[in-house]
């Protein structure tokens, strides 16, 4: 009898840890909402147009972003001139969510340029570059197994100093100098443990006929900006719950850009093409506060050496 006594006391005691055990793992496992929350706070990191907000709130972000550009000019036959370029660009980014899935937007950048030549001479400027607006849409709720689909759209204003409107000896472009209108989508899906993302889009570019600007002599009279395809594919994931981390890659083509000019023929430049890599990283300082940060790599001439930013955004829900 003490026998049978002993293993059923062990019994009771395997299941009493068994259940404590069970109880752990519950407790450690986050909940559907949380792993939600997760991923798109992930989404965020990689970039804003992968998610929208809640019906009624107001977003703020401030963006930071540092590109070095360097390259070399044959001056003379003997005499070779390097270039380094470096552009910092403070943009305050708004947004304000209609309703669940249509996120209106506005980016307001203003950029400090310093444009350094040989060892003595530089150009610098700070003013505001071009301002955006536009608006994410998302047409079908999430289901499972299907990826999220948001429709992109963006008008750029060119408020910016236009590179066809200054002295270019003495002067330095903050903007592009014409209007341009961008159509798109993204898309994100969750393949465990990793989320995968991704979004294409085509930009018109709109001509301009009334410049009035010397050039090596001539005068530029209008410009027909080519039209540019772009795309970016990656993924993110996890490390804690409060760090993610996630790898892109980035390309646009653009195509050739036709000048007018008064003394001669029309002439045409050939197409461009920009390849980034680029890697990020996401913190969550708060429940409410995060900061992402991200570094690019150019893979072309086209591209900066290399890209430095970071955004902190912050949200503000109607207590309705």
């Amino acid at each position: 009898m003490n026998e049978l006594w002993d293993s059923l006391q062990s019994m009771q005691d395997e299941i009493k840890r068994l259940r404590e055990q069970q109880e752990v793992r519950r407790r450690l496992e986050i909940t559907d909402e949380e792993k939600k929350a997760q991923e798109k706070e992930i989404l965020q990191a990689a970039g804003r147009e992968y998610t929208t907000m809640k019906k009624d709130t107001l977003g703020l972000e401030y963006n930071f972003n540092y590109q070095y550009y360097s390259y070399d000019i044959i001056s003379q036959a003997t005499e070779v001139e390097r270039h380094a370029n470096h552009n910092l660009t403070n943009s305050m980014y708004i947004e304000y969510a209609f309703l669940d899935n249509l996120t209106w937007n506005l980016n307001m950048p203003f950029v400090y340029k310093w444009d350094k030549t040989g060892t003595d001479q530089s150009i610098s400027t700070t003013e505001l570059d071009d301002i955006s607006t536009g608006l994410q849409y998302q047409p079908l709720r999430s289901k499972e197994g299907w990826p999220v689909v948001i429709l992109l759209g963006r008008v750029t204003f060119p408020t910016g100093q236009s590179p066809y409107e200054i002295n270019i000896n003495e002067e330095l472009a903050t903007g592009n100098g014409y209007y341009s209108a961008f159509g798109g989508l993204s898309l994100s899906k969750t393949i465990d443990p990793v989320i995968a993302f991704g979004n294409i889009g085509y930009t018109y570019n709109f001509k301009d006929e009334s410049l009035s600007q010397r050039r090596n002599g001539l005068e530029l009279t209008g410009i027909s900006p080519g039209d540019s395809i772009s795309g970016s594919v990656g993924m993110g994931f996890s490390l804690s719950y409060n760090v993610s981390m996630n790898f892109s890659y980035q390309y646009s083509y653009q195509m050739n850009t036709q000048y007018t000019w008064r003394e001669i023929p029309k002439t045409d430049s050939g197409s461009r093409t920009s390849s980034l890599f680029y890697i990020g990283a996401g913190f969550r300082l708060s429940q409410k506060y995060s900061i992402n940060l991200k570094v690019g790599i150019g893979l072309t001439d086209e591209d900066p050496d290399f890209v430095v930013g970071f955004r902190i955004p912050f949200q503000f829900a109607s207590d309705g």
